[in-house]
C-alpha cells in the first residue's frame, strides 16, 4: 500500500478532516515552523500529551488519527497526485488560505501574529465551505 493511502472505510471526508484538525489545535495548541512541536516523538515526553501542531500537522492528525512526522514526503508529490483525505484537505485549505489571505498555509500559519484561534476559525470555516460546496456531510 502506498504511504499516502489509508483505509477508505475509515477515512473521514475533507470537511471532517478539517474539523478534526481544528479540534486538535483547539485542544493541543498551535505550533509554527514544523508539523508538530516535538519533532518526531508521538507525545510530549514531559507531559505525556500530544504535541501542538501547525495547520498541516493538525490536518494530518485529522486524516490519519495519529502524529505523522512527514505525511506526504514532498509537496510536489502531494499536488501532483492527491490520493486521500489528507492530501485533499490540504489542497482545499491551501486554496482557501490563498483566496482569503494571499499566502500559503505555511506562510500564513507561521506569521508572528497568527494565533491558535485564527487557525481554528479558518479550519472550521474552510470545512463549512467545503461541505456546502461539495455536499460533503462527513
Amino acid at each position: 500500500m502506498p504511504k499516502n493511502t489509508v483505509n477508505p472505510k475509515l477515512t473521514p471526508g475533507v470537511a471532517e478532516t478539517l474539523r478534526r484538525a481544528a479540534d486538535y489545535i483547539d485542544r493541543h495548541g498551535l505550533h509554527k515552523a514544523d508539523y508538530f512541536a516535538c519533532g518526531t516523538r508521538r507525545t510530549d515526553q514531559q507531559s505525556g500529551t500530544l504535541p501542538a501542531a501547525c495547520a498541516i500537522g493538525a490536518i494530518s492528525y485529522g486524516a490519519y488519527g495519529r502524529v505523522r512526522r512527514d505525511p506526504w514526503g514532498s509537496y510536489v508529490a502531494l499536488t501532483s497526485t492527491p490520493t486521500n483525505a489528507f492530501s485533499d484537505a490540504v489542497l482545499w485549505f491551501e486554496q482557501y488560505v490563498d483566496d482569503r489571505h494571499g499566502n500559503t498555509v505555511s506562510g500564513w500559519n507561521d506569521h508572528p501574529d497568527r494565533t491558535a484561534a485564527d487557525v481554528v476559525a479558518a479550519l472550521r470555516a474552510a470545512a463549512d465551505e467545503y461541505a456546502s460546496s461539495a455536499g460533503d456531510v462527513r
